[in-house]
């Protein structure tokens, strides 16, 4: 049969202008399509359905974890099905370090921070040389708290300030009394009952 005809039962019959140029089998079942649509499971449509993309007039399936996919090629993934998250046009079980999957999509996390978790500006490591305390990267330990590793811990509640350990105070907090480097609520939990020594607030 000519282009634009299918057989059947040794006869040619036309096909369905409006949805096939070439068809096989039936008017509809289509090999090739007029121009300004796709090809796609022998229909003819104007856009490729999601999950695939157009080329060479042909619908042709995203890669396996993609749900949708750039024109023209079918690894350059632009959504990914369930449980992938997609980075730089691939789709991925989890995402890399310095990033964070937001909706399905790995953001980088904030300049300030190494690693992220929630969202880009809440840090869970910090580059070189600075130090995490309460999920913001310091260059330096903030007021209350003392450098542990590459964190800051907080100072003990009784202490405004510390050194070298949570409860060595060097200024106590509002309400507290210092003493040997550390700081009461009351004088007399200064105490030192084994050796009869007391003290009292001054």
């Amino acid at each position: 049969c000519p282009e634009g005809f299918y057989e059947h039962d040794g006869e040619c019959f036309e096909c369905d202008k409006n949805k096939c140029e070439g068809c096989i089998t039936t008017s509809d079942t289509c090999t090739s399509c007029s121009t300004g649509l796709i090809l796609h499971d022998h229909k003819c449509m104007p856009s490729c359905p999601d999950g695939t993309t157009s080329i060479n007039g042909i619908c042709e399936k995203c890669s396996l974890t993609c749900s949708k996919c750039d024109q023209n090629d079918v690894t350059h993934c632009t959504s990914c099905t369930p449980n992938y998250n997609l980075y730089q046009n691939n789709c991925i079980d989890s995402c890399p370090k310095g990033t964070i999957s937001i909706d399905g999509i790995c953001e980088q996390c904030s300049s300030l921070c190494a690693e992220c978790s929630g969202s880009p500006n809440t840090c869970t490591a910090c580059p070189d040389g600075q130090y995490l305390f309460n999920y913001e990267c310091y260059s330096s330990c903030p007021p209350g708290s003392i450098q542990q590793e590459n964190r800051c811990i907080k100072c003990d509640l009784s202490c405004k300030e510390c050194q070298s350990s949570v409860d060595n105070c060097t200024i106590c907090s509002n309400g507290y009394y210092s003493f040997n480097n550390r700081c009461y609520s009351k004088c007399s939990l200064a105490s030192d009952f084994e050796n009869n020594i007391y003290y009292g607030n001054d």
